[in-house]
């Protein structure tokens, strides 16, 4: 009979037929781990025992490999937070440090800067 993921040891059936009792051993497909044995009943039919399952090795791939793409997506979104966070501090940092200048508060600047030149007197160049 059909197994999953598996395939009998025995090419062909015996000569005589399969008989009450006789088995038939499977050997699990690469990646699966188990032990799998038909056996031929009473009324002819097969009754397979044990199973193949994935193995620990492809599980422990599996899982790691979903581990690293958790790990990358959880680390691109704190970047994404941290960044966010930065603008908004930065911005509202600016806000209260930084008044916004008015035109009449840049000439009133200007002004003052040319008045302290004209005190220091003229300046002599060698």
């Amino acid at each position: 009979p059909a197994v999953p993921f598996a395939v009998p040891k025995a090419a062909e059936p015996p000569a005589e037929g399969w008989l009450s009792g006789m088995g038939v051993p499977y050997v699990c497909e690469p990646g699966y781990d188990g032990t799998v044995m038909a056996m031929c009943n009473n009324d002819g039919n097969f009754s397979v025992e044990g199973r193949c399952q994935t193995a620990s090795s492809v599980e422990t791939r599996s899982l790691r490999s979903k581990l690293t793409g958790v790990s990358t997506a959880m680390g691109v979104e704190n970047v994404l937070i941290l960044a966010a966070l930065g603008l908004f501090g930065w911005q509202r940092y600016r806000r209260v440090r930084l008044p916004v200048r008015d035109a009449s508060l840049t000439h009133g600047l200007a002004q003052g800067a040319n008045e302290m030149e004209g005190m220091s007197g003229p300046t002599s160049q060698s």
